[in-house]
């Protein structure tokens, strides 16, 4: 009987012990069971740590602050064409529809959508302008020295007006890039509303770098121009190296 009694007090003693040992090794042995559950696939997935949530009414935002400043710019390309057209005495179709274009910008919706249809709309009556521009440019004789202040005037305008359209890209294509994480992240019931908040960026994604490089090939005429007139135009420079640049 004392030999039993003895033998379940040494029992129970080791049991004691092994209890302990595993307690002051349960973070290891946890910690590697952890891993071999990751290893095996039986872990829960992780997030990507590179995916960054993108906030729809932080988007919209910004969204609204770079079409402000494209209608900006557009208005100021406008002004500058009709100072140009005024400075060469031309008096067209497309002169008429360039006032009308402006008084449509400065009244457009807030809707995105339809503002970007009122600014491709614009541009559309811009290129052919431009057209005409060039053309009274290449016929021209010597301009009065009041038709060459009013150049002057309009050519800086001209360079105002694209050089903060150019300056928007670098925004739309962050927005064109969150957008596709908008549409990856939103649910069947958001999909709606979101495809509406993209499709004004995907628009502008291809309208102001176009509308850029189309006005940036007028501007090269109109310095060659200013520069046969003797005429200075008050702009700054380096935006005109900038722009003039990307041809």
């Amino acid at each position: 009987m004392k030999n039993t009694l003895s033998l379940y007090r040494a029992f129970n003693g080791m049991s004691l012990l092994a209890v302990a040992v595993l307690f002051v090794a349960a973070p290891s042995t946890f910690a590697q069971f952890g891993g071999l559950k990751n290893k095996l696939g039986l872990g829960g997935k992780k997030k990507d740590a590179t995916l960054s949530v993108v906030d729809k009414d932080a988007f919209g935002g910004t969204l609204e602050g770079v079409l402000g400043n494209v209608s900006k710019a557009r208005i100021a390309f406008i002004d500058a064409q009709l100072s140009l057209h005024e400075a060469l005495g031309v008096k067209t179709k497309s002169t008429t529809k360039l006032s009308e274009a402006k008084r449509a910008i400065e009244g457009a919706s807030s809707d995105p959508g339809k503002k970007v249809k009122t600014l491709k709309d614009s541009t559309k009556v811009s290129k052919q302008a431009n057209k005409e521009l060039e053309k009274a440019m290449e016929n021209s004789g010597e301009l009065s020295a009041e038709s060459k202040k009013i150049f002057a005037k309009g050519s800086a305008q001209f360079i105002d007006g694209i050089f903060l359209e150019k300056k928007q890209i670098e925004t739309i294509q962050k927005l064109v890039e969150q957008g596709k994480q908008l549409t990856q992240s939103a649910n069947p019931l958001e999909k709606l509303k979101v495809v509406k908040l993209i499709r004004p960026v995907t628009a502008l994604a291809s309208l102001v770098p176009g509308d850029v490089k189309e006005g940036a090939s007028t501007l090269k005429s109109i310095t060659k121009f200013a520069k046969r007139q003797q005429i200075k135009v008050p702009a700054d420079q380096g935006k005109t190296n900038d722009l003039l640049g990307d041809l």
